[in-house]
């Protein structure tokens, strides 16, 4: 074995030791030469291998060698035609071997795989997989144990290592200070880390897995600062904490001594009280360097450490590195212009002469102070605002072409550059992303070029202007440039400010969601050309540019003589800027009012297409409880409908509950109810998101006829004409969040627009005991009858608290109970026997679960509020992948609300451990029908047995429940007997009180209005009414009822 060496300079050892490890072909003095060997006759299984009889059958069969065994393969090695077969290539036995041929089974098995003969195989070259086959590598930076490991690692694999880097090999590098990173990045290559290697390693054993998948080498690329250390000089709190984040992400360190620093990054406000001579005397580093913050974020958004020469900090004393300087004198970065600038190439006195009002030197560009006008012998207090008008209107161009060169068109030129490539394997091994799409450039900075090429003639005719002001100082008209301009600026302003809200969220959510971006705008606004100034704040610079010229305008107007020429051109110039900054609001306005309509239109579901319209506008909506009410209206009696008017047109929806929403009853109609709530399900709907409200009616202005309220009751009467079903008429109550006070409002503007627009005299009338008499004194046709009978009723019902039977109408009986929406499952609060446990929801639901020899049976799913399945795995006993039957004893939401747990439908998905999800085929079009009425939310879920009457369902060998259909809560109720218990499960059949029954024709409140087919289940199981009945309201002994006496 060779002997270890001294370790060697980081710059010359990995050549040296590659040579020690095989990297390069060579004669081994206590290995085999190539003259020496034979072809392979036989394969020698070692150690593990020799007990893979898959393996030997492989290699004497597809391979046609013979086989030898050997615990480490010592008797062997002296033999020219064997190739060792090593399992466990990290194994005590493989070192002495690896001089030798030797490959893995894993290997043998791809070549099998692929049909493909065994390769030529190498002494000192092991192969365990094919991983990295065609990859060639160089390494720097690493130490004598590190490159000898990694050595070993990429011959495993079947790559190769060379001693110097050139361009069709791969660096793998510690950092990125040597020579060879940066040729490598000049070449458009990733550099990788030593990570990498073992990562592959790992992976060695998986069938396919290429080490050359560009996510992976990604992954595991050396960061842009990796292996430096980072000094921050001059830097807040917040842009110390942000640097260095982004220094650890990319690979670095950050230090708090200069004595360990080996790149010093110093603010641009720092460099004047900073010189390299002050830092090396507080323990800076001769080779370390000192750039400017412009260097960091550059390296971090080209995702390379980037030539520090560029930005060096201390131009007037540049004082590299030595070694540095011979590494990267004939090395240009990618994406670099040459060296940067001077700061300052004007000297302070140049400014002195400038006299401006207030206005600081660093506001303006090298271009601009180069170009500021001599003071003139008129040098008035006109003047000088005059001045100030350049001067402001000079930096506002800069600042929209700097949002031009140094924001959009660099990321055009990206996403240009993106689209050519078509190669997926481009030349410089370098992705081709780009940072922003088309669009969002466009949505960002696409109304700016238009605003720059007409400020630039702006600034071009006032600079002209100043620069004549003595000789043409009675004609010089500041006023008329503006003026002249107007039709100009009023092209380009409304569209930019109209669409600002939408470039300003677009930027932030780019800002935060894309990291590539975050950086870009960063390297871009460290430039001195921003002067601190950042993309957000230059955005906003049109909308506040308008607004300042017309307070320039008007002191000009206020330091120039009447008698001026340029004293009407100003009130003109101010009229027309005003008259850009209304039209720009108008625009602004409209969009905001047609966005806000478009949302309004876009909560309600099956809205006609019709009202879609741009003209339209919203004005006003309001929440209203319905009492009663006529034809379509009547659908939706003791439920929530809001009013949503518009400037022509209002349109009456109804509520809907969302989950998560919170919807409160009118207090006397809550009473009038016993707190009922609407529930609804549909085993057909979408899994989308559901819209807020559903279309019922719409009614154009001219349609409404009447509008009156009740104070003492406050209920509201409205009468619109309807074209197919003649006059209709509502009543109803104000809903919260809308008072009676907000409905009062909405009425009187309703009859409002109606009399401008068809100049009717409709009125907000009070509907006081007198008007109520007079009605019904006046009655002479059946129509008009029966609406005073109907307001009477209504107004009587809301002092009683009684409840309204709707005309014409079926209302379907549900659970009368409320039901309080949490999200977690309460405690199962008892086991009710040896195999039935009760879980309790929300306080009153009970969800039974019957744990059988070979299935399980849960009784009901409750109201969906918490993650039931886990919660019977957890509390309830079931065990886990048992077999589940779900069975519902109706469909009502809080009997169905967690099916969807149970279900092949949506995205939990527990259908793989449920057997059968089961409901009753008593009344199959009601199970699958009942959606639009109920407003209580189910997902969706696939009924998968539809259940008989009679039918048995087994639990075990001992075990069954028997179902019996008994309609009459809902016409798909069923009861569920469990004979080795002595008990049934009768859903909601009997409710809160004992004698009480809910039927499917009425909302009963007396056990004589029991359905009578409901009454055979009962009395064919009379003798358990005597015993134990397991409701989901309650669980209770029934005593006996008279009803079912025999």
């Amino acid at each position: 074995m060779t002997e270890e060496r001294p370790t060697l300079g980081a710059a010359q050892s990995c050549e040296t030791l590659i040579s020690e490890a095989g990297g390069i072909d060579k004669k081994e003095s206590s290995g085999h030469s190539h003259h020496d060997l034979e072809p392979i006759a036989r394969a020698c299984l070692v150690g593990e291998a020799s007990d893979d009889r898959d393996l030997m059958h492989l290699l004497t069969t597809f391979f046609k060698l013979r086989i030898v065994c050997s615990s480490d393969g010592h008797e062997f090695r002296e033999a020219r035609d064997v190739v060792f077969v090593v399992k466990n290539f990290e194994t005590h036995y493989m070192r002495p071997l690896q001089q030798f041929r030797c490959i893995s089974p894993q290997a043998l098995r791809v070549l099998h795989h692929q049909s493909a003969k065994l390769p030529h195989l190498r002494p000192a070259r092991p192969i365990y997989c094919f991983a990295m086959t065609g990859m060639g590598f160089a390494l720097h930076g690493f130490i004598k144990n590190d490159v000898r490991k990694a050595v070993d690692l990429i011959h495993y694999m079947n790559g190769h290592v060379r001693r110097t880097f050139h361009e069709n090999l791969i660096l793998i590098a510690k950092d990125t200070r040597c020579e060879q990173y940066k040729i490598a990045i000049t070449m458009g290559q990733k550099v990788l880390t030593m990570r990498w290697v073992e990562e592959c390693w790992a992976r060695r054993d998986e069938i396919g897995f290429d080490a050359r998948d560009r996510e992976f080498m990604n992954k595991y690329a050396l960061g842009c600062f990796g292996g430096l250390s980072l000094y921050f000089k001059g830097f807040n709190d917040d842009e110390f904490k942000e640097l260095a984040q982004k220094t650890i992400e990319n690979g670095g360190s950050v230090v708090q001594n200069l004595d360990h620093a080996t790149h010093i990054v110093i603010h641009n406000d720092a460099l004047a009280t900073t010189s390299r001579s002050e830092l090396q005397r507080y323990g800076a580093p001769q080779d370390a360097f000192y750039v400017i913050v412009q260097w960091f974020w550059k390296s971090v958004h080209l995702e390379i450490c980037h030539n520090e020469e560029i930005f060096y900090a201390f131009n007037n004393e540049v004082k590299m590195p030595r070694q540095a300087r011979r590494a990267r004198k004939s090395l240009v970065s990618p994406g670099s212009e040459g060296k940067k600038k001077s700061r300052n190439n004007r000297s302070k006195s140049s400014l002195d002469n400038s006299r401006t009002s207030g206005i600081s030197d660093h506001m303006y560009s090298d271009e601009s102070l180069n170009r500021i006008v001599a003071p003139p012998r008129h040098n008035d207090r006109r003047f000088q605002v005059c001045m100030e008008m350049l001067e402001t209107e000079t930096n506002y161009l800069n600042n929209l072409e700097l949002m031009v060169n140094l924001f959009k068109e660099p990321l055009e030129r990206v996403l240009f550059s993106t689209a050519s490539v078509t190669d997926e394997n481009h030349p410089s091994g370098k992705e081709q992303k780009e940072i922003l799409s088309k669009q969002q450039i466009s949505i960002i900075f696409g109304k700016i070029p238009p605003i720059i090429d007409v400020h630039r003639n702006i600034k071009n005719s006032l600079e002209n202007l100043m620069t004549n002001w003595d000789s043409r100082y009675h004609d010089t008209l500041i006023g008329y440039v503006w003026a002249v301009h107007g039709p100009e600026l009023v092209k380009v302003y409304p569209p930019f400010v109209n669409t600002y809200d939408e470039a300003r969220q677009t930027l932030e959510d780019c800002l935060t969601m894309i990291p590539k971006f975050h950086t870009f705008v960063k390297t871009a606004e460290s430039d001195p050309k921003c002067r601190k100034i950042t993309l957000k704040d230059m955005l906003i610079k049109p909308v506040q540019r308008l607004p300042s010229v017309v307070l320039l305008l008007n002191e000009i107007m206020k330091r120039t003589d009447k008698n001026h020429k340029d004293h009407e051109c100003l009130r003109q110039g101010i009229v027309e800027i005003e008259r850009v900054l209304k039209q720009s609001n108008q625009c602004r306005e409209r969009t905001d009012a047609f966005k806000e309509f478009l949302h309004i239109t876009g909560q309600i579901e099956g809205l006609p297409s019709v009202v879609i319209n741009s003209n339209r506008q919203f004005l006003k909506k309001v929440e209203l409880m319905v009492i009663s009410g006529d034809s379509c209206f009547g659908e939706v009696k003791a439920r929530t409908m809001t009013l949503f008017l518009f400037s022509d047109v209002v349109v009456f929806a109804k509520n809907r509950i969302i989950p998560g929403s919170t919807h409160s009853l009118n207090q006397s109609l809550f009473q009038s109810t016993r707190g009922t709530l609407t529930r609804n399900m549909s085993f057909l709907r979408s899994s989308g998101e559901r819209k807020p409200f559903k279309y019922i009616h719409l009614c154009r202005i001219p349609d409404f006829k009447l509008a009156r309220y009740e104070k003492s009751s406050e209920i509201f009467i409205v009468k619109v004409r309807d074209t197919e079903d003649g006059d209709l008429m509502f009543i109803g109550q104000a809903n919260p969040p809308s008072t009676f006070e907000d409905v009062i409002s909405f009425m009187h503007l309703l009859c409002q627009i109606v009399n401008q627009s068809t100049g009717k005299d409709l009125r907000m009338e009070e509907l006081t005991e007198k008007v109520l008499s007079g009605m019904k004194g006046s009655v002479k046709e059946e129509n008009e009858n029966e609406d005073y009978n109907t307001i009477r009723k209504a107004i009587d019902t809301v002092h009683s608290g009684a409840t309204i039977r709707r005309r014409s109408t079926l209302r379907r009986a549900v659970s009368n109970v409320s039901i309080g929406i949490t999200h977690r499952l309460q405690k199962i609060t008892k086991k009710i026997s040896d195999f039935v446990s009760c879980i309790r929801e929300n306080g009153n639901l009970l969800v039974y679960l019957i744990l059988g020899e070979e299935r399980a049976a849960l009784i009901d799913t409750g109201s969906g509020t918490g993650n039931l399945y886990e919660f019977i795995l957890k509390e309830g006993g079931l065990k886990q992948k048992q077999k589940l039957v779900v069975i519902n004893t109706h469909n009502h939401a809080e009997q169905t609300g967690a099916n969807w747990q149970f279900s092949s439908i949506g995205k939990v998905g527990k259908a793989h451990f449920v057997e059968d999800l089961c409901a009753s085929g008593a009344d199959r079009k009601y199970t699958r029908l009942l959606d639009s009425s109920f407003d209580w939310q189910v997902k969706p879920y696939k009924v998968t047995r539809w259940l008989k009457n009679g039918e048995a369902i087994k639990l075990g060998k001992s075990l069954e429940l028997i179902v019996k259909f008994a309609p009459g809560h809902t016409p798909d109720s069923l009861v569920i007997l469990f004979p080795a218990d002595n008990r049934m499960f009768v859903g909601d059949i009997f409710h809160q009180f004992d004698e009480i029954l809910l039927t499917w024709m009425r909302y009963s409140a007396s056990r004589n209005d029991t359905n009578e087919l409901c009454l055979p289940a009962l009395k064919e199981y009379q003798r358990f009414l005597f015993g134990i009945v397991a409701g989901v309201h309650r669980e209770i002994p029934l005593r006996q009822v008279s009803d079912f006496g025999s």
